[in-house]
């Protein structure tokens, strides 16, 4: 029977021995915990080209998350951008639905 299985973690220092041992699995693919700027800036790019933005700039977002980014924190950020500038528009405080800097407080 072929089967597979795949596992995620975002907590690896957690994980049990008896799951690394050998044979269990046969690829451990680990990426670094720490993002580079211009990762930051690609992942929130990938992000915001859902939306409609004012100009947020890269910089921007890279000073919001600090040091400890993660692609879902900067997914997150936009989500919780989004949901702040669509509240403001059915409050009546907009015209229309655009992501500005002050849906991201």
């Amino acid at each position: 029977a072929d089967v597979c299985i795949i596992g995620t973690t975002n907590r690896s220092d957690l994980l049990d021995e008896s799951l690394l041992r050998i044979g269990r699995f046969e690829k451990i693919i680990e990426f670094p915990s720490r993002l580079t700027p211009e990762q930051v800036a690609s992942i929130s790019d990938f992000h915001s080209a859902k939306y409609r933005t004012a100009s947020i700039s890269t910089e921007y977002i890279i000073n919001l998350l600090g040091s400890d980014a993660t692609p879902a924190k900067i997914e997150g950020l936009w989500r919780q951008a989004s949901r702040n500038a669509m509240r403001r528009l059915i409050e009546g405080r907009r015209d229309t639905f655009e992501i500005a800097r002050e849906d991201f407080s």
